[in-house]
């Protein structure tokens, strides 16, 4: 039976940036559930590690095919079948009995996202004309940036009230939710001049396999980068990737456009959010533990308090529509909002035991901000570089490059973080059990509930010295990426300044 299409085409906008919300939701909700997990399904250390990461393995790695079957497939038709890969993901989530069949589940999920999210985003050029596309990117973006710090609040309600399988049944319902509306208020289009093609299936497997490598290496890499498990993957997923990018640059018959990483607007556009990606999943990696375990907040309270945060972003989403209509600040967009984001975190670097939430929610809304502006903007101005025909696959490789900046700075700045933490622990009170010892050099959150264990005078003392060692190393993180983005602001500033003095 066909489904008739009602063309209006922000209640379409609003089913895209509602499964946005849920997709974004997931990469977060999944962190709260962790020790019901490791209790309901006896998951060690190991598994739960997985179960996190997996669904963004899945999505790193679909994302280039997905954005070629959507161009020769239609758009609305491949958006419509990740939303339903998602679900399926979901009920066997909601049903899981053990570790691995909630690995399976996320890697679905993470499956359905891959291909749910580059489509979103290549359907906006068909639903509004020129002069409404900004605002209706800034809009896109702002969903996505409420739904990363959602999952935390989100999550910790449901498991609260149901346990965590209510969270994949809540996704369930999700799915069924968007993809309904998505097929009632999502207009089909038409199908791209490519649609007759095949699939280039050895650049299909190698661009999988390349980032799965590579993903997989950057995860073991939160624990060490010395390892063998940890550079022999990344190193592996390189020469991969190396072989896919010869063969689909000199074959006819293409998996995405890489031509555009040539353009100069798309190329840099593509670096700066991948740093504003690595940026934000950073400061999501190491705020949430401090907002709730250090400060003693439940799931719930945490996640409030990361609402600035993406209230912020959005603010800064929205904004950014204004400026695209008024091309004389184009130039001074990035570099303003970079400087936001460096500004913000080095505000909230300097937070210290005893400060409480404020400092820290303080420099997050001014990085929020300059997150979304970045990310809105860049997003914007990536995609008006890329071809109608070329839609699918463009809005791929643009979220491709963004996922990596992701999983690059849960990575680099989780293993950041790990070092400094445990360094700072020098001062544990003498005597402890090296198990003991072993646990509370694990995590903040293991030493609360290892210290929960001990003798009041020792219990005391390890909590405070792990508190303190945890806020130094967060401290650290957010200096980073402060100073990360300082230096991407400043070499922003200097190109458009050069490219002003070339104009004139």
């Amino acid at each position: 039976m066909r489904v008739r299409t009602i063309h209006r085409p922000w209640w379409g906008l609003g089913a895209l940036c509602l499964g946005m919300v849920m997709l974004f939701m997931n990469t977060t909700m999944i962190n709260v559930a962790l020790p019901d997990l490791s209790t309901s399904l006896g998951a060690g250390t190991s598994q739960l590690e997985w179960i996190v990461s997996s669904y963004n393995l899945a999505f790193l790695a679909v994302l280039l095919p997905g954005g070629a079957v959507g161009d020769r497939l239609g758009h609305r038709s491949t958006l419509v079948a990740g939303a339903v890969v998602f679900g399926a993901g979901a009920l066997v989530g909601a049903t899981s009995g053990s570790a691995g069949w909630l690995m399976m589940a996320r890697v679905l999920m993470g499956v359905g996202a891959s291909v749910f999210t580059p489509m979103s985003l290549a359907l906006i050029p068909r639903m509004f004309p020129a002069e409404q596309r900004g605002l209706a990117t800034g809009v896109w973006t702002a969903a996505g940036a409420l739904g990363a710090p959602l999952g935390p609040l989100v999550g910790g309600m449901m498991i609260d009230a149901h346990g965590w399988r209510s969270m994949f049944t809540l996704d369930a319902v999700a799915a069924c939710v968007v993809l309904a509306c998505c097929l009632t208020l999502v207009p089909a289009g038409s199908r791209s001049q490519r649609d007759g093609r095949g699939l280039p299936w050895a650049q299909v497997v190698t661009s999988a396999a390349g980032f799965s490598l590579i993903t997989w290496g950057l995860i073991n890499a939160e624990h060490s980068w010395t390892r063998v498990s940890t550079w022999a993957p990344i190193v592996a997923g390189v020469g991969v990737l190396a072989i896919y990018a010869a063969l689909d640059l000199h074959r006819l018959d293409t998996l995405t456009d890489l031509w555009l990483l040539g353009v100069r607007r798309f190329r840099t556009r593509s670096v700066e959010l991948m740093l504003v990606n690595f940026v934000l999943f950073g400061i999501l990696f190491v705020a949430p533990s401090y907002l709730q375990t250090v400060l003693g907040n439940s799931a719930v309270r945490g996640g409030m308090l990361l609402m600035p945060l993406a209230a912020s972003a959005v603010v800064g989403s929205l904004a950014a529509s204004s400026l695209l209509r008024r091309p004389g600040a184009h130039a001074w967009v990035m570099p303003v909002a970079l400087g936001l984001v460096a500004a913000g975190l080095a505000l909230a670097a300097r937070t210290a035991l005893g400060d409480g939430a404020q400092v820290l929610v303080r420099g997050l809304v001014m990085a929020g901000v300059g997150v979304g502006l970045a990310q809105s903007f860049g997003i914007a101005t990536a995609m008006d570089a890329v071809p109608a025909e070329a839609e699918g696959s463009g809005a791929a490789l643009l979220n491709t490059v963004r996922q990596f900046g992701s999983v690059l700075g849960i990575a680099a700045l989780g293993s950041v973080s790990g070092t400094v933490y445990t360094r700072g622990l020098s001062s544990l009170p003498a005597g402890l059990p090296d198990q003991v010892v072993q646990a509370v050099s694990d995590t903040v959150s293991s030493a609360h509930l290892v210290a929960s264990r001990l003798p009041a005078g020792w219990a005391m003392a390890v909590a405070d010295q792990a508190d303190r060692a945890y806020v130094h190393a967060m401290d650290c993180v957010l200096a980073i990426c402060a100073v990360t983005s300082g230096v991407v602001a400043v070499i922003a500033a200097l190109a458009a300044v050069s490219r002003r003095v070339r104009r004139s």
